[in-house]
């Protein structure tokens, strides 16, 4: 059997259900998603008679209020451009929200855990079948490959994290043959190494480092700290040296700038602005908000307000000067909605790190974990944010998102409620 299992096991139609949506925004526009989304979610709000758990009501209220902030907007601006801001302060409660019902569908968190591990594997498995078909693998510039096939599946990070470090919390995937694992593990890596996307990279060592960490005695934590440092250090030293030689476009010469990349800073020549776009954005989007009136600082200029960005850009044969959307999603937070929306987003991502840090050093394994890597996908949110948007990115880190209600669904429910229901010892038996 490929997947061994002596405990109750998800639905196939919920496990498919899954399955395809990641699938589904991995290929098709994320507009087309939401609508699916929706659908799903209604089913299984009605599916539970339209009974809503109030903590699910933390994914409505702040996003809710965020929307009120900014449809203000209007009173002053594009139609079109307002609904699209709209779309985007909706679309993640909505996503998180969708993972939150799916998984009141799983009897246990490693039920939960199983059905993610075999989306990151289909989803590599795809994405290297294409690679693997139609480009060189060890093309040096990344700009074709990318181009051409995305950035690799985002649901690699998992894989590669969640993997090799759930045996330290004492509990391991055995619904999942010890082959599986392994393969959905080199699959994973494979995507990481071939798509080189910093973000991607980055964001499977926060998870890798953090939930390793969190297992390691005082000394451990002081020895790995160490050789983090130095390895760091090294690794920089290695890039900046080979910098000077690599083609324009390889992970090499875009990690090297990376620290350039987001220092906001302002630039003159067409060429530098596009090298260094996020720098220069940041760095105009931040002059653009501090140029408000008070009241424009504090709430914000409402959605589909449109950031000058200093001047006429050419951008794949289309000229502008305003732009609706940014790379950096505080800054976008901050033009939409004032402080007062960022203060409220922090809020947001506040209980899910709440909910984390109450269950962190529970007596059960498999709650600890789902603690430690829900706090640990909120610190990676955090962090990449800064340049790819975040929660507010078209795509972005979708099946970490969807993860994220799933374990939030998890969290929050009582130590002693498993999901566990009545069926023959031995065999598997399906929960709806």
């Amino acid at each position: 059997m490929l997947f061994p299992s002596q405990t109750p096991t998800v639905s196939p139609a919920r496990f498919g259900t899954l399955v395809f949506v990641v699938l589904f925004a991995d290929y098709v526009p994320m507009p087309f998603t939401t609508l699916l989304l929706v659908a799903l979610v209604a089913w299984y709000l009605l599916e539970s008679r339209l009974f809503i758990p109030r903590p699910m009501l933390r994914l409505v209220w702040i996003p809710g209020l965020l929307v009120l902030l900014g449809i203000s907007g209007f009173l002053n601006n594009q139609s079109r451009e307002v609904m699209k801001d709209v779309w985007y302060f909706s679309k993640y409660p909505l996503v998180i929200g969708f993972g939150y019902l799916w998984a009141r569908g799983s009897p246990s968190i490693r039920q939960t855990l199983r059905g993610f591990m075999v989306v990151t594997g289909v989803a590599s498995a795809i994405y290297l079948a294409a690679v693997l078909s139609g480009q060189d693998p060890l093309h040096v510039s990344l700009g074709p490959l990318t181009a051409q096939y995305g950035r690799g599946p985002s649901a690699a990070i998992l894989g590669a994290a969640i993997i090799p470090t759930v045996g330290l919390y004492r509990f391991q995937l055995r619904d999942l043959r010890f082959g599986i694992r392994m393969l959905i593990l080199l699959f994973s890596i494979l995507c990481l190494t071939l798509a080189g996307s910093r973000t991607l990279i980055v964001s499977t060592l926060i998870l890798l480092a953090g939930l390793f960490f969190h297992r390691l005695t005082r000394q451990a934590k002081v020895l790995f700290l160490g050789l983090s440092v130095l390895s760091a250090l090294f690794i920089t030293q290695w890039v900046v040296r080979q910098a000077a030689t690599a083609e324009w476009g390889s992970l090499v010469s875009r990690t090297a700038i990376s620290v350039q990349e987001l220092t906001p800073k302002t630039h003159r020549e067409a060429e530098d602005i596009g090298h260094f776009w996020r720098a220069h954005e940041t760095a105009m989007t931040w002059s653009f908000y501090l140029q408000g009136q008070s009241h424009e600082r504090l709430i914000g200029r409402g959605f589909g307000a449109l950031i000058d960005i200093g001047g006429m850009m050419n951008f794949k044969g289309l000229k502008y000067r305003y732009i609706p959307k940014l790379h950096n999603g505080y800054l976008y937070i901050l033009v939409k909605t004032g402080l007062v929306g960022l203060l409220l987003h922090a809020i947001f991502l506040g209980l899910f790190v709440n909910v984390g840090l109450r269950n962190v050093n529970a007596g059960d394994p498999e709650r600890r974990f789902a603690a430690m890597l829900l706090i640990l996908l909120v610190l990676n949110l955090l962090f990449v944010t800064w340049f790819v948007s975040g929660l507010f990115s078209k795509q972005g880190l979708f099946p970490a998102t969807v993860l994220m209600g799933a374990l939030l669904a998890h969290l929050d429910r009582p130590i002693s409620d498993r999901r566990i229901p009545r069926g023959s010892p031995g065999q598997p038996v399906a929960v709806t």
